[in-house]
């Protein structure tokens, strides 16, 4: 049946073809547009001046006007592509880290890119008694931040307490999606309410932009339920922290106390507010422009979402800035520290609501507010915060913390010095409006241990003293914990760590693959794209998974299983690589390049011939220069040599001699841009990207070496559609051999990926 309706495609297309019919005109860039799927750039037409962007430039140009998300996957697979037909880097495999759990643990919530998360998977896992023993690792002699919300939430104790504390908005999947607001995004333009407004710690609450035009409004809608102290949140808790962040964030009179420097970088979305407007259940921002232009991160960047109680930032903020009207003497606090310390210094003292010494002084102060001591703020009402302090007091006293949160689960016991936190299932009221993320927890109880050896925490899982290991084991586990999981005693969760890729060389001198350096003089085959290229295929990505057995084949610095990878890995297959590589083709490609080579070095009177299946350069031998990263902080298990060694019998086997310099990225840094020292293939970790996959571009070239990029967007879809069978309309009387035909119908005329 395929045969015929082969046969009938093929007498179609010669029908259409010899009455006249034609592709669309113009048009390989049409035809490739076609075959890449694009969504927003549909013709070479809408591509305007970025037919003629190299990559970088693309690059930079998707850094600073995206529109849209349609917009971005077309421009990822632009830049993917002419990554793979630049080829200045090739990716080769992911390295994987293993997160262990017992083999009792059930229904986990689990990513492949980012592991066991230290927030949902906690939440979600399953134990026979309902109770969860987890462990983190802490460092030997670590920075210990301080537990305050202000300070933020990016480290270890804080990503393991976040269960205590819900964000409107979480990362899921590659985009921001609601938990407890959710958004909509008016982009027609308006005029600013007359009851817009912004906050100033001198004036309160002010309208200084109605009638003025804003670009865009969002509005917010929040569910706020109860605080861990027993208060019912609202928006007041959203208002009175947003006045917060306005006073902390301006300077606004010489010698202001309240200002912090860390809070003004931060809060740089206030000066595109041009006005809040509130009511009960939320709030609407209105914006002078759309910034950023990608619709989860805007929203992101303008919800403001209170973690604790407004009235616990307001008198932390007492704290940091009036110890003296308070009587606390010989100590500076702070909301976040200038430098991070093990033991911080009294004059540089950051809010720990864990610490003693922090929680003594702060109730201090909220006793001292509680008797009308607090200095008067313009639209802060201290009165009626009074039973919220009275309520913060007393969560105090019952757990020795402060910590008061809004999520699902809450501080019973917490000796933060010896990192041992225990949970309890909240059971108070929660609204969680977004639908995608688990609202409650599955466990009653979490006891959190803080450990430092993997060995111990490994044996613990063993033993069934723990439930979950937070951190991914080291890579020189991953054979024992492979044989562990065989016998079905605990269970593995792999993560995706980093790429590791080979960069070429792309420099020469003129029109030649030649580089002088003082007096003499290199040729670099690598200079040539057709050689670079056909690396692509002549690598065997498979057989280095295999070698390397906690890796797997990767394209790009994405890897296989990042959120963005669906988007571009069609781009793959039309180049029909494949991760076993093509040999056959590979090889076609390679010596085709260094014949176009050979021709370029005869009009510089230089000689380069294949005898006895070696290359030789003007008589000599020719040398490939291999630096290999072997930088042991980052390469543990050393699988860069191991890589370096599989890369140096493909080019032996291409007739190469293959010199390996072994150089940590501290040395390669100096030579390559100081001393500007000449090499031709660099073994190299990339390093790991954001998996908020719209937030930036990831393919070129942000990494370690920048190395000029030359063909433009136009020259990268003509080839395309060259290689997937486009004809062009002077062409479309010539033969049209079966090979062409078949790119265009690969189902039923499948293409060889694997080759020989």
């Amino acid at each position: 049946m395929e045969k015929l309706s082969a046969l009938l495609i093929l007498m179609l297309i010669s029908s259409m073809w010899s009455t006249g019919t034609s592709p669309p005109a113009n048009d390989a860039q049409n035809f490739a547009l076609n075959v890449l799927g694009t969504e927003y750039y549909t013709n070479s037409s809408s591509l305007g001046e970025l037919l003629n962007f190299t990559s970088d430039k693309l690059s930079e140009f998707a850094s600073n006007n995206i529109t849209s998300d349609v917009q971005y996957r077309d421009l990822m697979k632009f830049l993917a592509g002419m990554g793979i037909y630049e080829s200045t880097r090739i990716a080769l495999i992911e390295i994987k880290e293993y997160y262990i759990a017992s083999k009792d643990i059930k229904e986990v919530m689990y990513d492949p890119f980012l592991g066991l998360d230290k927030r949902w998977a906690p939440m979600t896992a399953k134990t026979t008694d309902g109770k969860l023993d987890v462990a983190f690792s802490v460092g030997t002699c670590g920075i210990y931040p301080p537990l305050n919300p202000v300070y933020g939430f990016n480290f270890d104790r804080w990503h393991f307490l976040s269960r205590v504390f819900d964000q409107g908005a979480y990362l899921f999947n590659g985009t921001y999606v609601p938990y407890r607001c959710n958004w909509t995004i008016d982009e027609t333009a308006g005029e600013v309410p007359e009851d817009a407004v912004i906050y100033n710690q001198t004036l309160g609450w002010i309208s200084p932009h109605p009638g003025e035009r804003y670009e865009v409004a969002i509005t917010y809608r929040c569910g706020f339920g109860e605080w861990h102290n027993g208060v019912k949140g609202s928006i007041n808790d959203t208002k009175n922290f947003i006045a917060f962040l306005y006073a902390w964030a301006y300077r606004d009179f010489p010698g202001d106390r309240y200002y912090e420097e860390k809070i003004a970088t931060d809060e740089t979305v206030f000066p595109n507010v041009l006005g809040f407007r509130f009511d009960e259940k939320g709030y609407t921002v209105y914006l002078k422009s759309r910034d950023p232009l990608v619709s989860d991160l805007l929203a992101e960047k303008y919800l403001f979402y209170p973690t604790m109680p407004w009235e616990m930032y307001w008198a932390m903020g007492e704290l940091a800035a009036n110890e003296y009207h308070y009587g606390i003497w010989n100590i500076n606090y702070t909301l976040i520290p200038k430098e991070e310390h093990h033991f911080y210094p009294e004059w540089d003292m950051p809010i720990d609501l864990a610490d003693e010494k922090t929680l003594k002084d702060l109730s201090s102060v909220i006793e001292d507010i509680l008797e009308g001591k607090a200095p008067k703020f313009p639209g802060i009402d201290w009165n009626s915060a009074y039973g919220r302090l009275g309520a913060d007091l007393e969560f105090y006293r019952r757990y020795g913390h402060m910590l008061i949160g809004n999520g699902p689960y809450v501080f019973t016991e917490l000796d933060a010095p010896n990192m041992i936190y225990r949970l309890e299932k909240f059971e108070g009221e929660r609204e969680v409006l977004g639908k995608l993320l688990p609202a409650e927890g599955t466990p009653k109880v979490m006891v959190c241990y803080g450990m430092q050896n993997p060995r111990t925490v490994l044996q613990d899982i063993l033993n069934g003293d723990l439930d979950l290991f937070m951190d991914p084991m080291p890579a020189d586990y991953y054979r024992d914990l492979k044989w562990y999981e065989g016998k079905g005693q605990l269970k593995l969760y792999p993560k995706a760590e980093n790429r590791y890729g080979l960069v070429l060389n792309p420099a020469h001198n003129g029109n030649a693959p030649l580089v002088v350096e003082g007096d003499k003089v290199y040729f670099n085959p690598f200079a040539v794209r057709d050689v670079r290229l056909a690396l692509n295929y002549l690598v065997n990505r498979s057989y280095l998974a295999e070698e390397i057995p906690w890796s797997v084949p990767a394209f790009d610095n994405l890897g296989p299983v990042h959120p963005g990878e669906k988007n571009v890995s069609g781009v793959y297959e039309l180049f029909n690589l494949s991760e076993a590589g093509n040999w056959s083709y590979g090889l076609e490609l390679f010596e085709e390049g260094m014949e176009k080579a050979k021709l370029e070095l005869e009009k510089q009177n230089h000689t380069l011939e294949k005898i006895n299946g070696a290359w030789y350069f003007d008589g000599e031998p020719m040398e490939i220069i291999l630096l290999v990263d072997n930088t042991p902080r980052y390469n543990p298990m050393d699988e860069s040599m191991w890589i370096s060694q599989y890369i140096s019998k493909v080019l032996e086997k291409l007739g190469f001699r293959v010199k390996r310099e072994f150089w940590d990225i501290y040395k390669a840094y100096y030579e390559i841009y100081k001393k500007e020292t000449f090499w031709h293939g660099y073994i190299i970790r990339f390093w790991g990207t954001t998996p908020h996959w719209t937030s930036k571009p990831i393919f070129e070239p942000r990494h370690f070496l920048n190395l000029t990029t030359n063909i433009t967007l136009s020259e990268f879809l003509n080839y395309l559609a060259e290689i997937n069978g486009f004809v062009p309309r002077e062409r479309e009387d010539e033969d049209f051999t079966f090979a062409k035909f078949s790119h265009l119908f690969p189902n039923l005329f499948p293409v060889n990926r694997t080759g020989s």
